[in-house]
Protein backbone atom coordinates (compact mmCIF):
# COMPACT_ATOMS: atom_id res chain seq x y z
CA UNK A 1 0.00 0.00 0.00
CA UNK A 2 1.10 3.39 -0.96
CA UNK A 3 0.92 6.41 1.45
CA UNK A 4 0.51 10.17 -0.61
CA UNK A 5 0.45 13.37 2.18
CA UNK A 6 -0.24 16.26 0.00
CA UNK A 7 2.41 19.03 1.78
CA UNK A 8 0.78 21.99 -0.23
CA UNK A 9 -0.63 22.82 2.99
CA UNK A 10 2.92 22.24 4.53
CA UNK A 11 5.19 24.39 2.62
CA UNK A 12 8.53 23.94 4.92
CA UNK A 13 8.40 20.08 4.71
CA UNK A 14 10.12 17.70 2.13
CA UNK A 15 7.39 16.08 -0.16
CA UNK A 16 7.05 12.33 0.77
CA UNK A 17 6.41 10.14 3.47
CA UNK A 18 6.92 11.98 6.83
CA UNK A 19 7.37 15.44 6.12
CA UNK A 20 10.61 16.72 7.14
CA UNK A 21 10.23 20.04 9.22
CA UNK A 22 13.41 22.96 9.12
CA UNK A 23 14.66 22.66 12.31
CA UNK A 24 13.09 25.56 14.99
CA UNK A 25 15.38 28.15 16.59
CA UNK A 26 14.44 31.06 18.65
CA UNK A 27 17.55 33.86 19.03
CA UNK A 28 17.62 36.79 21.30
CA UNK A 29 19.64 39.45 19.71
CA UNK A 30 19.45 42.61 21.36
CA UNK A 31 17.70 43.40 24.79
CA UNK A 32 17.31 47.44 25.46
CA UNK A 33 15.26 49.57 28.34
CA UNK A 34 13.08 52.18 26.64
CA UNK A 35 14.72 55.19 26.54
CA UNK A 36 12.08 57.62 27.73
CA UNK A 37 10.44 55.16 30.62
CA UNK A 38 13.30 52.91 32.14
CA UNK A 39 10.19 50.36 33.23
CA UNK A 40 9.61 49.15 29.74
CA UNK A 41 12.23 46.44 28.30
CA UNK A 42 12.12 45.73 25.03
CA UNK A 43 13.48 42.19 22.89
CA UNK A 44 14.55 41.78 19.99
CA UNK A 45 14.66 38.42 18.77
CA UNK A 46 14.72 35.68 15.52
CA UNK A 47 12.20 32.86 15.44
CA UNK A 48 12.66 30.15 12.64
CA UNK A 49 9.75 27.49 12.33
CA UNK A 50 6.86 26.80 10.47
CA UNK A 51 4.44 27.19 13.75
CA UNK A 52 1.99 29.43 15.14
CA UNK A 53 4.25 30.88 17.76
CA UNK A 54 3.24 32.14 21.21
CA UNK A 55 6.00 34.06 23.83
CA UNK A 56 6.47 33.48 27.37
CA UNK A 57 8.47 35.18 29.11
CA UNK A 58 10.41 34.19 32.87
CA UNK A 59 12.43 37.57 34.35
CA UNK A 60 14.62 36.42 37.07
CA UNK A 61 16.60 38.68 39.47
CA UNK A 62 17.68 38.42 43.21
CA UNK A 63 16.26 34.61 44.00
CA UNK A 64 13.21 35.43 42.69
CA UNK A 65 11.25 34.56 39.03
CA UNK A 66 8.18 35.73 37.86
CA UNK A 67 6.43 35.45 34.57
CA UNK A 68 5.48 38.43 32.66
CA UNK A 69 3.39 37.69 30.14
CA UNK A 70 0.99 40.09 31.55
CA UNK A 71 2.64 42.89 31.13
CA UNK A 72 3.18 42.56 27.35
CA UNK A 73 2.45 46.10 25.42
CA UNK A 74 1.16 44.95 22.08
CA UNK A 75 2.58 47.29 18.62
CA UNK A 76 5.29 48.60 21.09
CA UNK A 77 6.13 52.36 19.01
CA UNK A 78 4.25 50.56 16.11
CA UNK A 79 6.94 48.50 15.17
CA UNK A 80 6.00 45.30 18.48
CA UNK A 81 3.98 42.37 17.74
CA UNK A 82 0.29 43.04 17.70
CA UNK A 83 -1.22 39.68 19.11
CA UNK A 84 -0.73 36.33 19.22
CA UNK A 85 -0.29 33.64 18.13
CA UNK A 86 2.54 34.66 15.44
CA UNK A 87 2.29 32.42 12.21
CA UNK A 88 5.22 32.30 11.35
CA UNK A 89 4.82 31.43 7.90
CA UNK A 90 7.49 28.86 7.19
CA UNK A 91 10.05 31.82 7.33
CA UNK A 92 12.85 33.18 9.55
CA UNK A 93 11.60 36.71 11.30
CA UNK A 94 12.47 39.00 13.80
CA UNK A 95 10.12 40.32 16.35
CA UNK A 96 9.79 43.49 19.08
CA UNK A 97 8.35 42.18 22.28
CA UNK A 98 8.12 45.04 25.10
CA UNK A 99 7.21 44.31 28.74
CA UNK A 100 6.70 46.76 31.57
CA UNK A 101 9.34 44.34 33.39
CA UNK A 102 9.93 47.50 35.97
CA UNK A 103 6.02 47.28 37.07
CA UNK A 104 6.58 44.11 38.55
CA UNK A 105 10.24 44.24 40.27
CA UNK A 106 10.63 46.70 43.51
CA UNK A 107 12.96 48.93 43.33
CA UNK A 108 13.74 47.97 39.49
CA UNK A 109 15.87 51.60 38.82
CA UNK A 110 18.49 50.21 41.03
CA UNK A 111 18.43 46.52 40.15
CA UNK A 112 21.57 45.82 38.32
CA UNK A 113 20.90 42.96 35.93
CA UNK A 114 17.79 40.62 35.37
CA UNK A 115 18.05 37.37 33.45
CA UNK A 116 15.38 37.13 30.61
CA UNK A 117 14.50 33.06 29.87
CA UNK A 118 12.09 33.48 26.43
CA UNK A 119 10.29 30.70 25.44
CA UNK A 120 7.92 30.61 21.82
CA UNK A 121 5.24 27.63 22.35
CA UNK A 122 4.28 26.46 19.08
CA UNK A 123 1.04 25.33 17.60
CA UNK A 124 0.17 23.60 14.69
CA UNK A 125 -3.58 24.56 14.52
CA UNK A 126 -2.41 26.80 11.50
CA UNK A 127 -0.43 24.34 10.04
CA UNK A 128 -3.08 22.23 8.42
CA UNK A 129 -6.70 21.64 8.37
CA UNK A 130 -5.95 17.97 8.67
CA UNK A 131 -5.99 17.06 12.09
CA UNK A 132 -4.01 13.59 11.76
CA UNK A 133 -1.06 16.09 10.33
CA UNK A 134 -1.35 18.83 13.32
CA UNK A 135 -1.36 16.46 15.70
CA UNK A 136 1.95 14.60 14.34
CA UNK A 137 4.03 17.61 14.16
CA UNK A 138 4.52 19.01 17.20
CA UNK A 139 6.61 21.91 18.00
CA UNK A 140 9.74 21.81 20.16
CA UNK A 141 8.93 25.40 21.91
CA UNK A 142 12.40 26.36 21.36
CA UNK A 143 13.74 28.91 23.72
CA UNK A 144 16.62 31.64 24.42
CA UNK A 145 17.83 33.09 27.65
CA UNK A 146 19.92 36.40 28.29
CA UNK A 147 21.43 38.48 31.38
CA UNK A 148 20.64 41.85 30.76
CA UNK A 149 23.06 43.90 32.26
CA UNK A 150 20.42 46.50 32.69
CA UNK A 151 21.05 50.14 31.73
CA UNK A 152 24.05 52.00 30.84
CA UNK A 153 24.90 52.53 34.67
CA UNK A 154 28.55 52.14 34.95
CA UNK A 155 30.72 50.59 37.44
CA UNK A 156 33.82 51.74 38.52
CA UNK A 157 36.78 49.39 37.94
CA UNK A 158 39.47 51.95 39.67
CA UNK A 159 39.36 54.89 41.90
CA UNK A 160 42.59 56.91 43.04
CA UNK A 161 43.25 59.76 45.01
CA UNK A 162 45.26 62.76 43.12
CA UNK A 163 47.43 64.45 45.25
CA UNK A 164 48.58 67.10 42.71
CA UNK A 165 44.78 68.17 41.88
CA UNK A 166 43.86 67.52 45.47
CA UNK A 167 40.58 65.20 43.37
CA UNK A 168 39.68 61.95 44.00
CA UNK A 169 39.57 59.91 40.53
CA UNK A 170 36.86 57.68 39.26
CA UNK A 171 37.80 55.39 36.62
CA UNK A 172 35.41 53.65 34.30
CA UNK A 173 35.99 50.98 31.47
CA UNK A 174 33.62 50.80 28.59
CA UNK A 175 31.44 47.35 28.46
CA UNK A 176 29.57 45.51 26.00
CA UNK A 177 30.34 43.80 22.73
CA UNK A 178 28.45 46.49 20.29
CA UNK A 179 26.24 49.35 21.61
CA UNK A 180 22.93 49.06 22.21
CA UNK A 181 20.22 50.73 19.93
CA UNK A 182 18.86 52.45 22.95
CA UNK A 183 22.22 53.72 24.35
CA UNK A 184 24.00 57.32 24.24
CA UNK A 185 26.53 58.34 22.26
CA UNK A 186 30.40 58.26 23.27
CA UNK A 187 31.69 61.28 24.15
CA UNK A 188 34.33 62.50 26.45
CA UNK A 189 33.45 63.84 29.57
CA UNK A 190 34.38 67.46 31.02
CA UNK A 191 36.01 67.07 34.08
CA UNK A 192 33.50 66.97 37.20
CA UNK A 193 30.62 67.37 35.20
CA UNK A 194 29.87 63.83 35.99
CA UNK A 195 28.72 62.82 32.16
CA UNK A 196 30.28 59.00 31.64
CA UNK A 197 29.44 57.29 28.27
CA UNK A 198 29.77 53.38 27.71
CA UNK A 199 32.27 53.08 25.04
CA UNK A 200 33.64 49.66 24.55
CA UNK A 201 37.03 49.23 25.16
CA UNK A 202 37.22 52.93 26.50
CA UNK A 203 38.26 54.40 29.44
CA UNK A 204 36.02 57.28 30.86
CA UNK A 205 37.27 59.19 34.29
CA UNK A 206 35.50 61.28 36.54
CA UNK A 207 36.81 64.05 39.28
CA UNK A 208 35.50 64.76 42.37
CA UNK A 209 36.76 67.86 44.05
CA UNK A 210 38.29 67.18 47.66
CA UNK A 211 36.24 70.31 48.65
CA UNK A 212 33.21 68.21 48.08
CA UNK A 213 33.92 65.91 50.34
CA UNK A 214 33.71 67.57 53.98
CA UNK A 215 34.77 66.25 57.04
CA UNK A 216 32.46 63.48 58.98
CA UNK A 217 31.05 60.97 58.26
CA UNK A 218 34.02 59.14 55.99
CA UNK A 219 31.65 57.38 54.09
CA UNK A 220 30.70 59.29 50.29
CA UNK A 221 28.27 57.53 48.48
CA UNK A 222 28.14 58.46 44.53
CA UNK A 223 25.52 57.31 42.92
CA UNK A 224 25.40 57.19 38.92
CA UNK A 225 21.55 58.04 37.38
CA UNK A 226 21.87 57.22 33.23
CA UNK A 227 19.91 58.72 30.47
CA UNK A 228 17.01 56.16 31.16
CA UNK A 229 16.61 56.54 35.16
CA UNK A 230 18.31 53.65 36.07
CA UNK A 231 20.68 54.24 39.66
CA UNK A 232 24.08 52.34 40.88
CA UNK A 233 25.90 53.63 43.60
CA UNK A 234 29.40 53.01 45.44
CA UNK A 235 30.13 53.12 48.63
CA UNK A 236 33.59 54.59 49.96
CA UNK A 237 35.32 55.54 53.37
CA UNK A 238 37.21 59.17 52.30
CA UNK A 239 39.67 60.71 54.91
CA UNK A 240 40.34 63.67 52.90
CA UNK A 241 38.81 65.92 55.76
CA UNK A 242 38.51 63.79 58.18
CA UNK A 243 40.17 64.83 61.76
CA UNK A 244 41.36 61.95 63.86
CA UNK A 245 40.46 61.90 67.35
CA UNK A 246 43.44 62.69 69.51
CA UNK A 247 45.58 60.07 70.70
CA UNK A 248 45.73 58.93 74.39
CA UNK A 249 49.10 59.41 76.22
CA UNK A 250 49.72 57.57 79.44
CA UNK A 251 53.16 58.65 81.22
CA UNK A 252 55.05 56.85 83.86
CA UNK A 253 57.04 59.81 85.38
CA UNK A 254 59.19 57.88 87.05
CA UNK A 255 60.51 55.71 85.02
CA UNK A 256 60.46 58.44 82.39
CA UNK A 257 58.53 56.74 80.12
CA UNK A 258 54.64 56.71 78.07
CA UNK A 259 52.18 54.88 76.55
CA UNK A 260 51.04 56.78 73.16
CA UNK A 261 48.00 54.90 71.44
CA UNK A 262 45.39 55.73 68.86
CA UNK A 263 42.34 54.73 67.69
CA UNK A 264 40.57 54.93 64.37
CA UNK A 265 38.09 57.71 65.29
CA UNK A 266 37.29 60.68 64.33
CA UNK A 267 37.24 63.79 66.52
CA UNK A 268 33.36 63.38 66.17
CA UNK A 269 33.65 59.82 67.09
CA UNK A 270 32.85 58.06 63.78
CA UNK A 271 34.72 55.02 63.77
CA UNK A 272 36.66 54.11 60.52
CA UNK A 273 37.24 50.58 59.19
CA UNK A 274 41.24 50.30 60.70
CA UNK A 275 41.61 47.55 57.66
CA UNK A 276 41.67 50.10 55.01
CA UNK A 277 43.98 52.38 56.60
CA UNK A 278 47.25 53.62 57.47
CA UNK A 279 48.71 55.54 60.49
CA UNK A 280 51.54 58.43 61.05
CA UNK A 281 52.67 59.84 64.81
CA UNK A 282 53.92 62.61 64.35
CA UNK A 283 56.09 63.93 68.02
CA UNK A 284 57.30 67.01 69.08
CA UNK A 285 59.54 68.17 72.14
CA UNK A 286 59.28 71.41 73.48
CA UNK A 287 57.34 73.22 71.24
CA UNK A 288 55.20 72.35 68.12
CA UNK A 289 57.74 73.69 66.40
CA UNK A 290 59.74 71.01 66.75
CA UNK A 291 57.19 68.51 65.40
CA UNK A 292 59.56 65.39 63.65
CA UNK A 293 57.68 62.08 62.42
CA UNK A 294 57.72 59.64 65.20
CA UNK A 295 56.33 56.33 63.69
CA UNK A 296 55.91 56.64 59.41
CA UNK A 297 53.48 55.20 57.27
CA UNK A 298 52.12 51.83 58.66
CA UNK A 299 48.92 49.85 58.66
CA UNK A 300 50.81 47.05 61.25
CA UNK A 301 48.15 46.53 63.98
CA UNK A 302 49.57 47.47 66.92
CA UNK A 303 47.99 48.21 70.62
CA UNK A 304 49.87 51.43 71.00
CA UNK A 305 54.00 52.17 71.02
CA UNK A 306 56.39 53.25 74.28
CA UNK A 307 58.32 56.48 74.08
CA UNK A 308 61.37 55.69 76.67
CA UNK A 309 63.05 58.98 74.93
CA UNK A 310 61.67 61.61 77.71
CA UNK A 311 63.38 63.67 79.93
CA UNK A 312 62.03 65.21 82.88
CA UNK A 313 60.30 68.77 82.85
CA UNK A 314 60.24 68.46 79.00
CA UNK A 315 57.02 68.86 77.67
CA UNK A 316 55.71 66.26 74.68
CA UNK A 317 53.47 66.32 72.30
CA UNK A 318 51.51 63.80 70.05
CA UNK A 319 49.43 63.95 66.99
CA UNK A 320 48.05 61.25 63.97
CA UNK A 321 46.64 61.19 60.64
CA UNK A 322 45.54 58.34 58.49
CA UNK A 323 46.01 57.47 55.10
CA UNK A 324 43.40 56.16 52.79
CA UNK A 325 43.33 53.66 50.51
CA UNK A 326 42.96 55.75 47.71
CA UNK A 327 46.26 57.61 49.09
CA UNK A 328 44.30 60.43 50.76
CA UNK A 329 45.54 61.82 53.97
CA UNK A 330 43.49 63.10 56.35
CA UNK A 331 44.05 66.30 58.42
CA UNK A 332 46.27 65.75 61.74
CA UNK A 333 44.58 64.83 64.93
CA UNK A 334 45.18 67.78 67.28
CA UNK A 335 48.05 67.78 69.73
CA UNK A 336 47.84 65.51 73.13
CA UNK A 337 50.58 67.30 75.15
CA UNK A 338 51.93 66.10 78.62
CA UNK A 339 54.84 67.16 80.72
CA UNK A 340 57.18 64.93 82.49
Amino acid sequence: MTFIIDDTGLPCTAAGLGGVFVPEELTILEVCQDPNDLTIVYIIATIRGVYAYTPTLNVSWGGTSIVVDSTYIPSYKGEGVTSFPIDNKCETNTVTLAYNIGSVIPDFKTTESITLDLTFNGSSEFIDENSIIASTFQSSNPSSSHLFIKGLTPKPYKVYFDSISGKLKVQFLGMGDKPCICSIDCAVPTEDDFNISICKDEIQEVSISKSSIVGDPAEATITFVDSVGNESAIGLQLVNEVIPLGVQVFKDVDNLFARVNFHYTTINGKKLDGNKLMYQIVRYEGSQNNAKIWKDWSAQPTNGFIDSKLKAGKTYGYSVRFKGEFDEISNSSPWTEVVI
